[in-house]
């Protein structure tokens, strides 16, 4: 009887083998960005590496959807393997976009003359040592806090 039960099941294993090539390409990618998380020396040429690993993931979707898209029978249902794919694809370029976080872009030059900071510090000081000093001193810029007014019955009016 298992003779004729394998005669009616698919054997098409191309499938297997390009998951097994999708997953062995997302350790190679996930090691990479490791190595380039633990060592953190020539961070944009190891984030190339991660990016050429995750465009050889992409190649490798390519060819499970096209294989998909050809075969009239599949080991498993159609949408499970495309949805298997896509997550797969997925976790591959997330890799590649956290690794691709950790690379600056070069910023552009300022326009505006550098002022060193210390000397912008000591003249705000002078200046507002100076303001200070030349306000006048007098009752209306007192601390103290005045008391609501009240009416003459000691209550407050009110309007209806």
């Amino acid at each position: 009887m298992p003779g004729l039960l394998q005669r009616f099941l698919p054997r098409e294993v191309g499938f297997f083998d390009l998951f097994a090539k999708q997953a062995a390409n997302i350790h190679d990618g996930a090691n990479a960005l490791l190595k380039m998380l633990s060592h953190y020396t020539g961070v944009p040429e190891q984030v190339q590496i991660v990016k050429a690993i995750e465009h050889e993931g992409d190649e490798i979707t390519l060819a499970l959807f096209t294989k998909v898209n050809q075969d009239f029978i599949t080991p498993f249902d159609r949408e499970d393997i495309y949805e298997l794919c896509s997550r797969l694809d997925d976790v591959i370029d997330l890799i590649d976009a956290g690794a691709s976080r950790f690379v600056l872009p070069p910023s552009a030059p300022s326009k505006r003359p550098k002022k060193p900071s210390s000397t912008a510090s000591r003249s705000t000081a002078t200046k507002t040592i100076a303001t200070v000093s030349a306000a006048p001193s007098s009752p209306s810029f007192s601390t103290k806090k005045k008391t609501p007014s009240k009416s003459s019955s000691g209550k407050r009016s009110s309007k209806s």
